[in-house]
């Protein structure tokens, strides 16, 4: 059947690049449950499907992470009444399966279902949460497996160039800064991992993000699973506080024998999501490593040669930001790849960004931003994002309106203030 000339798209010229001018962003339905734990639903998506993530805060800093994260992944390994091979074959009759996941801050896990199995899978997964035992043999399990891949990880500059990186601005007694070592896994023991499981994992200390089809139902399921029962664990989780300690060195070699490649990563900390300078040193940030089209990909991967890929990061926690650019050259080349990326910072604070440049960026971002907030999933996640900071919905006005309105003036006064190169640490691993 041939087009009509009316319809037939013009393939000749270029689509306008459409920007809306307001992006909505559904917000989260908040309710509690009768025991007080709060759930934030967020009710879309055509699909029978759902996510339930039980979060868990640790604001201390005074736990290590390799203990946190331990009892998070052991979490699921039995309980008293099953074993592991037995709660993943009973969530899997049912298409359903649980996923953890840790950081310093935050513990999670992350129940996937189908909805009209809601109510079987949440009781498979309270049984996994209240009842975990930490068997002896899935202890030793883990601490086997974990020594073996941390063997194969620190044969990788570029895993021991980032685990320098955090421990030089954090110090190695900080969660952040602490790298493991193999008799670090030795030490775990059961009795370690369940004194941290029932001091943490209770009511008291965390958040319900639920996204999908969420039925009456599954509200229902969820109160009468997780809203009712005395988790009996309320134990407060605040320990002695551990400071940052940087290292008052500013340059760092992590010899690599046999290394064909250095790696490279340059950073510092920073402020945090919470500051108004955030949004707008985002802008910053990508037009210097944030995309595939910024300047330290298009000055030391396109114009040099010296490596196939660079990038710089703008991230935060909860008790800190940072900016680290991130980098594997040929061992030769990395004094002169270490020389540009100082060039690039320079240049942002003395230049102001072009134009065309600048929209290039804001386009980016926007698209990035719209990709970010398409589907349930990716809106719960953006709600996590802001009630564990203790922030807003307006964060994301504040966003949008810096991606929008950032001026090259600005930018320079933000390159500036932030990103003085004296200001940087250094980490090479490998070879010089």
């Amino acid at each position: 059947m041939k087009l009509s000339a009316e319809i037939t798209p013009d393939r000749t010229h270029i689509p306008e690049i459409s920007i809306p001018e307001k992006i909505s962003i559904p917000r989260a339905e908040k309710f509690t449950l009768d025991n007080g734990v709060r759930v934030y639903s967020v009710n879309a998506g055509t699909q029978d499907v759902v996510r339930i993530e039980i979060v868990f805060t640790d604001k201390s800093t005074s736990h290590d992470s390799l203990l946190i994260t331990a009892v998070n992944k052991l979490i699921r390994e039995g309980t008293a009444q099953h074993s592991a091979l037995e709660i993943s074959e009973m969530l899997d009759f049912y298409g359903a399966y649980l996923e953890t996941e840790s950081n310093p801050d935050f513990s999670s896990i992350v129940l996937f279902t189908l909805g009209k199995y809601v109510n079987e899978t949440l009781n498979i997964f309270s049984e996994v949460l209240f009842e975990a035992a930490y068997p002896e043999n899935e202890i030793d399990i883990y601490k086997t497996n974990s020594k073996q891949f941390l063997r194969v990880n620190k044969e990788k500059v570029s895993y021991m160039a980032r685990k320098k990186i955090s421990e030089v601005l954090y110090g190695a007694q900080h969660p952040y800064g602490y790298d493991e070592i193999e008799p670090d896994y030795d030490a775990l023991n059961r009795q370690t991992l369940l004194d941290f499981y029932r001091n943490y994992y209770h009511s008291g200390n965390c958040n319900i993000f639920a996204a999908g089809k969420i039925s009456d139902t599954t509200v229902k399921s969820l109160n009468e699973i997780f809203g009712k029962k005395d988790w009996l664990r309320t134990k407060p989780t605040n320990g002695k506080e551990i400071l940052f300690s940087s290292d008052p060195n500013k340059r760092h070699f992590v010899p690599k024998e046999g290394a064909l490649q250095s790696a490279i990563r340059i950073g510092k900390r920073i402020i945090d999501k919470r500051h108004p300078d955030f949004h707008p040193l985002m802008v910053l940030n990508t037009v210097l490593g944030g995309y595939f089209g910024s300047r330290l990909m298009s000055n030391i991967r396109e114009d040099k040669g010296f490596t196939y890929g660079i990038g710089s990061m703008l991230g935060s926690m909860l008790h800190s930001g940072f900016l680290i650019i991130s980098t594997e050259v040929r061992s030769e080349v990395t004094q002169q790849a270490i020389e540009e990326i100082y060039k690039e910072l320079k240049r942002l604070s003395a230049e102001p960004v072009p134009a065309h440049e600048l929209q290039m960026v804001r386009n980016y971002m926007l698209g990035m931003f719209m990709r970010n907030i398409d589907g349930a999933f990716h809106l719960s996640d953006r709600c996590k994002s802001i009630i564990l900071f203790d922030m807003d919905y307006d964060y994301y006005d504040k966003h949008l309106a810096a991606i929008r309105s950032t001026t090259p003036e600005q930018m320079m006064r933000l390159a500036s203030e932030y990103l003085a190169e004296d200001s940087f640490y250094e980490v090479i691993a490998g070879k010089m």
